[in-house]
């Protein structure tokens, strides 16, 4: 029951920041502030955010960003992009596949 429970917190969790950053993007109240980072610094909050669904389906997650790796974007928009991706890679990957960003 708690695995059920915390994989319906976070699909709920995801599904409201996703709400609330397309709400914040057509009022336009998102700032664009772009910065130069290294890609992989989104790997370990992927990894957290999307591990307990992934396992559930039996999904492998790979990411491979290497440190060498830098863009010039804006972080939060990077991230929210990652992790509608993710999230939809996960809902239409078969039980037992794989997912890998590289």
């Amino acid at each position: 029951m708690l695995g059920i429970l915390e994989k319906t917190t976070k699909s709920v969790y995801e599904l409201l920041e996703n709400l609330l950053t397309w709400s914040r993007l057509q009022r336009g109240l998102i700032e664009y502030a772009p910065q130069r980072f290294p890609l992989n610094s989104l790997t370990s909050l992927m990894m957290t955010v999307f591990s307990a669904n992934a396992s559930q389906k039996r999904i492998t997650l790979e990411f491979d960003f290497g440190s060498d790796i830098f863009v010039h974007a804006d972080q939060e928009m990077v991230n929210t992009i990652l992790r509608n991706f993710i999230s939809n890679a996960l809902k239409f990957t078969p039980v037992g596949g794989a997912i890998r960003l590289a």
